[in-house]
């Protein structure tokens, strides 16, 4: 199908006929530019397989390397919110490499237990979090980006959790990129941005080999107190390409560590934008993750392509937070206790030395007394005696909440395509089947803690008593097993027919 000439062409058009008439070669380059057909083939299937963009029945967006470097972008999601439409950010977690992304109000975000609806995937395979399906924006380095794609709308060919659309990631390899290239920007509050690359292959038109080695680095001081955060991600890729066929494996790694501090109180804020109410906030993220890419031409009708990785990512979170505990005395013994606001206190006239110094025999009698005032709100005060561990110092000023997340992911995709005529008819057909494992384990514990009353830290402050009613501790195993078709059929130059099925075998165990 020829692209329609528009009004302004034609206008280009009637104004060159002199030229035209002049030069009859010259003639001859204008019309063969006029009547070139583009054909953009997207790869929107997992595995790989692209397909004329003109006949997808849903929106795309796409961006290559040049136009991910052109922008001073903190991350990928950064860019994807500036360079594509419908993208939103969201800074709950106050972290440029943390953003919560929305496409169409669905979300891809490093925030667990935030509902997830984007499928994200690097050269075709998933890399969502096994737990919550969470997307680690820090662990993508945008300079080692060959391609990005965009798609919107429920694809049964990703698989679960896409229900908004899905983003595939084409990393750069040593046939597409040659030789050697260096970056570095820097900006306000200490950001520094780094990257180093370097590619080469030696493909002579029939077979060769081919390497990329890319090193990408983000360090800032953050606009706020206590908001340092670094990120460093090393990618590499060998591959070798033949007449008939390629194949290439990669390995990443990648280690964050984040500060993102939560929201501060407006009367903190007047006096010190910068300030924050407590800290600090880390995250720390560990990866490691291999992976092989390949596709061979059994006929010229026939393709088998497919990809398979492993994946490891530990993730360590450290959060000083304002605590919600009480301290009080009972019969000359210290005594952490919850539920005792500050709020209700004040509508009945009281404060915690009003209560909690020897004042009361125990936290029962206390919550005895004070329901007996008349309170619109009925307290219910829970003693925490029975469940502490450690060294048994008590503090109501602050509390650490420590967590570790292990999350390990495997899986492969084999995807088989025929592109024969069908009654007629330029076809494609795609069938596929993919397997997909993840492991996860979750820990965590709440520690008491001080809080330093200048810096609003808590690092190195915590007291070593644990609260063991607040800890977790959660194993998760998760299998898929995946069948899926797509069928597009060419009816006429302007109308294409797209059907797509998935069936899945899913089980989710907690172990």
């Amino acid at each position: 199908m020829k692209t329609p000439k528009t009004p302004l062409r034609l206008t280009i058009a009637a104004l060159g006929a002199p030229l035209l008439l002049a030069g009859n070669a010259f003639g001859q380059e204008a019309a063969a530019e006029l009547s070139v057909e583009e054909i953009i083939v997207i790869g929107v299937i997992p595995g790989g397989v692209g397909i004329d963009r003109n006949k997808l029945p849903y929106p795309v967006q796409t961006a290559d390397a040049a136009a991910i470097q052109q922008g001073d972008n903190a991350s990928l999601a950064d860019f994807l919110r500036r360079g594509f439409g419908s993208v939103s950010l969201n800074d709950a977690q106050n972290n440029p490499l943390q953003p919560d992304l929305q496409y169409r109000g669905f979300t891809a975000s490093p925030l667990l237990g935030l509902a997830q609806g984007l499928s994200v995937y690097q050269n075709g395979a998933r890399i969502n979090e096994p737990l919550g399906d969470s997307v680690n924006w820090d662990l993508m380095p945008q300079s080692a980006i060959a391609g990005v794609t965009l798609t919107g709308g429920t694809n049964p060919l990703f698989g679960l959790n896409s229900l908004g659309g899905s983003l595939g990631i084409r990393m750069k390899n040593g046939f597409d990129f040659e030789g050697s290239q260096l970056g570095v920007r820097a900006g306000s509050f200490g950001r520094t941005t780094a990257f180093l690359e370097t590619g080469g292959n030696s493909y002579d038109g029939t077979e060769g080999f081919a390497y990329y080695l890319n090193i990408e680095s983000f360090d800032e001081d953050g606009w706020r107190d206590q908001s340092a955060s670094e990120a460093l991600n090393a990618y590499a890729s060998v591959g070798w390409r033949g007449e008939r066929g390629s194949i290439n494996a990669d390995l990443q790694r990648g280690d964050s560590n984040l500060r993102g501090n939560g929201a501060a109180p407006v009367e903190l804020l007047a006096l010190d934008r910068a300030a924050v109410f407590t800290a600090p906030d880390i995250t720390e993220n560990d990866l490691l993750m291999a992976a092989l890419d390949f596709a061979f031409e059994l006929s010229p009708e026939q393709t088998l392509s497919g990809n398979l990785f492993n994946r490891r990512n530990t993730t360590d979170a450290f959060n000083g937070d304002g605590s919600e505990f009480g301290v009080c005395s009972f019969g000359g013994i210290p005594t952490l206790i919850e539920e005792l606001e500050d709020d209700d206190l004040e509508e009945l006239g009281l404060d915690d030395d009003d209560l909690c110094d020897n004042q009361f025999a125990s936290a029962d009698a206390l919550e005895d007394y004070l329901n007996s005032l008349g309170s619109d709100d009925e307290f219910n005060l829970e003693d925490f005696t029975e469940d502490l561990s450690g060294t048994g110092r008590l503090s109501d000023e602050a509390i650490n909440n420590i967590s570790r997340r292990t999350q390990r992911s495997r899986g492969i995709d084999l995807q088989w395509r025929n592109t024969a005529a069908l009654a007629g008819f330029e076809n494609q057909l795609i069938v596929g089947g993919a397997y997909y494992r993840g492991l996860s384990n979750f820990v965590s514990v709440l520690e008491l803690s001080e809080l330093d009353p200048i810096t609003r830290v808590t690092t190195g402050l915590g007291t070593g008593t644990f609260v063991d009613a607040e800890a977790t501790s959660v194993e998760t195993a998760t299998r898929s097993t995946s069948l899926y078709v797509t069928n597009t059929t060419q009816l006429t130059d302007t109308i294409a027919l797209t059907l797509s099925a998935r069936a899945n075998d899913t089980d989710r165990a907690r172990l």
